[in-house]
């Protein structure tokens, strides 16, 4: 359960990495799984913006950032046309692109799987010893809804703003083509890349910090 992070035996935060452990956490697996950005979006706007009650978690601070009522009323047409107007490193992750909380170009996937490829999913982690169990309280039936609520202009809003995910994750902008039409093209990462981030972000004091920035910063000129 990704909601469950006490009881993950994942990592969800770079503080929780000791630094005498931090060569055996580079040599551990890493992976993500995407999904078409069409749906994605649009279950993140069913599940987040337009369902009662909404998720507070997520709902009031994207109503704050955009000067929103708190019980203000969105289409799919208007929270998408907010959407595109902010820096996407800035957005919560169920509405930023993927390749953002993927943090390409900084950690390097050993696998990326994808929603609609769930049995290579399945196999990567049975492959490392974890079990996949049905999870799934926050369905939205998104796939089945793509046609009712894609019109022109919502195409090219998220065809736009999440053409990155598009490209390197393998999906067709044509909203009728849903399944992933190629291979994934992430670039390739030296884990060292992510030692220096892990290390800047750790250091103890701003000179150690400051040294590792530097480094980082001549590994992408």
């Amino acid at each position: 359960n990704p909601h469950d992070r006490p009881s993950s035996p994942l990592c969800t935060n770079l503080e929780q990495i000791d630094r005498s452990g931090l060569d055996d956490f580079l040599e551990s697996k890493f992976f993500t799984v995407v999904r078409n950005p069409y749906v994605r979006i649009l279950s993140a706007y069913l599940d987040k913006v337009a369902s009662r009650p909404r998720d507070a978690a997520v709902w009031f601070p994207f109503a704050r950032r955009f000067r929103l009522a708190g019980d203000a009323q969105l289409s799919f047409n208007e929270f998408l046309r907010l959407v595109v107007t902010e820096d996407p490193s800035l957005l919560d992750p169920h509405f930023a692109p993927q390749y953002v909380n993927c943090f390409q170009g900084l950690i390097g996937c050993d696998f990326v799987g994808r929603l609609e490829e769930m049995e290579r999913v399945q196999e990567f982690l049975a492959g490392v010893g974890v079990q996949v169990a049905n999870h799934t309280p926050h369905v939205t039936k998104a796939t089945e809804l793509v046609e009712r609520y894609y019109g022109k202009e919502e195409i090219d809003l998220v065809g736009g703003f999440y053409g990155r995910d598009f490209e390197t994750y393998g999906y067709s902008l044509d909203p009728k083509v849903l399944p992933p039409i190629s291979t994934v093209r992430e670039p390739a990462v030296k884990r060292e890349t992510l030692r220096l981030a892990i290390e800047a972000y750790t250091a103890a004091n701003w000179e150690s910090r400051r040294k590792c920035i530097e480094a980082l910063r001549q590994q992408f000129p």
